[in-house]
Protein backbone atom coordinates (compact mmCIF):
# COMPACT_ATOMS: atom_id res chain seq x y z
CA UNK A 1 0.00 0.00 0.00
CA UNK A 2 1.20 3.33 -0.50
CA UNK A 3 0.91 6.61 1.88
CA UNK A 4 -2.16 7.97 0.02
CA UNK A 5 -3.90 4.72 0.57
CA UNK A 6 -2.94 4.24 4.34
CA UNK A 7 -4.39 8.04 5.40
CA UNK A 8 -7.39 8.46 2.86
CA UNK A 9 -10.05 10.32 4.71
CA UNK A 10 -12.35 13.23 3.75
CA UNK A 11 -9.59 15.63 4.54
CA UNK A 12 -7.14 14.29 2.07
CA UNK A 13 -10.02 13.70 -0.20
CA UNK A 14 -10.60 17.36 -0.35
CA UNK A 15 -7.15 18.16 0.00
CA UNK A 16 -6.85 16.47 -3.42
CA UNK A 17 -9.84 18.12 -5.46
CA UNK A 18 -8.51 21.77 -3.64
CA UNK A 19 -5.06 21.54 -5.27
CA UNK A 20 -6.73 21.11 -8.57
CA UNK A 21 -8.90 24.22 -8.16
CA UNK A 22 -6.89 26.86 -6.43
CA UNK A 23 -3.94 26.90 -8.97
CA UNK A 24 -6.65 27.24 -11.59
CA UNK A 25 -7.81 30.11 -9.85
CA UNK A 26 -4.86 32.38 -9.12
CA UNK A 27 -4.03 31.08 -12.70
CA UNK A 28 -7.18 32.64 -14.34
CA UNK A 29 -6.99 35.61 -12.39
CA UNK A 30 -3.63 36.48 -13.33
CA UNK A 31 -4.19 35.98 -17.16
CA UNK A 32 -7.67 38.01 -17.07
CA UNK A 33 -5.82 40.67 -15.77
CA UNK A 34 -2.70 40.87 -17.87
CA UNK A 35 -5.26 40.89 -20.39
CA UNK A 36 -7.17 43.76 -19.12
CA UNK A 37 -4.41 45.92 -18.75
CA UNK A 38 -2.90 48.76 -20.84
CA UNK A 39 0.49 48.58 -19.75
CA UNK A 40 2.40 45.77 -21.13
CA UNK A 41 5.18 45.07 -18.59
CA UNK A 42 2.51 44.31 -16.48
CA UNK A 43 1.02 42.26 -18.93
CA UNK A 44 3.80 40.21 -19.40
CA UNK A 45 4.21 39.55 -16.13
CA UNK A 46 0.79 38.43 -15.71
CA UNK A 47 0.94 36.37 -18.30
CA UNK A 48 4.22 34.81 -16.89
CA UNK A 49 2.69 34.13 -13.33
CA UNK A 50 -0.53 32.97 -14.75
CA UNK A 51 1.48 29.62 -16.28
CA UNK A 52 4.30 29.50 -13.30
CA UNK A 53 1.09 29.32 -10.15
CA UNK A 54 -0.23 26.61 -11.86
CA UNK A 55 3.26 24.83 -10.80
CA UNK A 56 1.62 25.34 -7.13
CA UNK A 57 -0.68 22.28 -7.97
CA UNK A 58 2.06 19.25 -8.54
CA UNK A 59 4.30 20.95 -5.95
CA UNK A 60 1.41 20.42 -3.41
CA UNK A 61 0.60 16.77 -4.42
CA UNK A 62 4.67 16.34 -3.63
CA UNK A 63 4.39 18.24 -0.25
CA UNK A 64 1.51 15.77 0.23
CA UNK A 65 2.82 12.66 -0.77
CA UNK A 66 6.12 13.44 1.23
CA UNK A 67 4.03 14.36 4.62
CA UNK A 68 1.79 10.88 3.54
CA UNK A 69 4.92 8.98 3.19
CA UNK A 70 6.07 10.00 6.48
CA UNK A 71 3.07 9.34 8.74
CA UNK A 72 3.23 5.82 7.10
CA UNK A 73 6.66 4.84 7.48
CA UNK A 74 8.40 7.26 10.34
CA UNK A 75 9.21 11.01 9.78
CA UNK A 76 13.15 11.19 8.10
CA UNK A 77 14.64 14.57 7.34
CA UNK A 78 14.84 13.56 3.61
CA UNK A 79 11.07 13.51 3.33
CA UNK A 80 11.02 16.66 5.63
CA UNK A 81 12.91 18.59 3.69
CA UNK A 82 11.15 17.58 0.66
CA UNK A 83 7.87 18.54 2.08
CA UNK A 84 9.40 22.13 3.00
CA UNK A 85 11.05 22.99 0.13
CA UNK A 86 8.06 22.10 -2.36
CA UNK A 87 5.46 23.67 0.29
CA UNK A 88 8.04 27.02 0.96
CA UNK A 89 7.84 27.21 -2.82
CA UNK A 90 4.40 26.80 -3.19
CA UNK A 91 4.09 29.46 -1.12
CA UNK A 92 5.86 31.41 -2.39
CA UNK A 93 4.66 31.58 -5.89
CA UNK A 94 1.18 31.91 -4.61
CA UNK A 95 2.24 35.07 -2.73
CA UNK A 96 3.58 36.76 -5.79
CA UNK A 97 0.27 35.97 -7.59
CA UNK A 98 -1.50 37.27 -4.89
CA UNK A 99 0.60 40.33 -4.46
CA UNK A 100 -0.25 40.55 -8.69
CA UNK A 101 -3.55 40.22 -8.38
CA UNK A 102 -4.22 43.27 -5.22
CA UNK A 103 -1.93 45.08 -7.30
CA UNK A 104 -3.08 44.73 -10.72
CA UNK A 105 -6.89 45.06 -9.65
CA UNK A 106 -6.09 48.27 -7.22
CA UNK A 107 -3.90 49.86 -10.16
CA UNK A 108 -7.17 48.91 -12.86
CA UNK A 109 -9.35 50.37 -11.04
CA UNK A 110 -7.34 53.26 -10.64
CA UNK A 111 -6.99 54.04 -13.86
CA UNK A 112 -10.61 53.67 -14.75
CA UNK A 113 -11.55 56.93 -13.04
CA UNK A 114 -12.12 59.63 -14.06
Amino acid sequence: MGAFAVCRTPATEVDNVFLIFYPLLFSLACGILADSTHNSDRAIIGSVLAWVVLLTGPFDAVENYALLDMVEHSASERMAKIAGAFAGTKYLLLAVALVYILAEAALQSFEQRP
